[in-house]
């Protein structure tokens, strides 16, 4: 399965990177939006987690792409949001996203998210 991770944070990028590659998928890396949409054009993936808050084109942008194109791609948000509003971005993002993470998060909540995503992404390959 290759994943697409959107972040502005390189250690986060990286954290999600080492875990996520040992369980076996793979991985490419984008420091934000722009990136990630430009990285789609090019290439399919199977999945995309991406912070919301990132500068140039956030992850709302980077969603609403993946939503305008019809890319049927499940997409994980990870974000802390801003300082104290955490929950009203995770909630927000709701509206565009599969499912979400907030930051801090483990390696086994991570995992716990990818392969929720990956099982409903195979029964909804299988209705359709």
């Amino acid at each position: 399965m290759k994943i697409l991770v959107v972040d502005d944070d390189q250690m986060i990028r990286e954290m999600v990177k080492v875990a996520l590659t040992k369980a076996g998928y793979e991985i490419e890396l984008a420091e934000n939006g722009e990136e990630a949409i430009e990285i789609l054009q090019h290439k399919n993936y199977d999945m995309v987690i991406t912070d919301l808050v990132m500068p140039k084109k956030d992850g709302v942008a980077l969603m609403s792409h993946i939503q305008k194109q019809d890319l049927n791609i499940p997409v994980l948000v990870i974000s802390g949001g801003v300082e104290g509003h955490a929950k009203d971005f995770i909630n927000y993002s709701g509206y565009f996203a599969d499912d979400t993470l907030t930051k801090p998060f483990t390696d086994t909540l991570l995992l716990q998210a990818v392969e929720k995503l990956a099982a409903n992404a195979c029964v909804k390959d299988l209705l359709y």
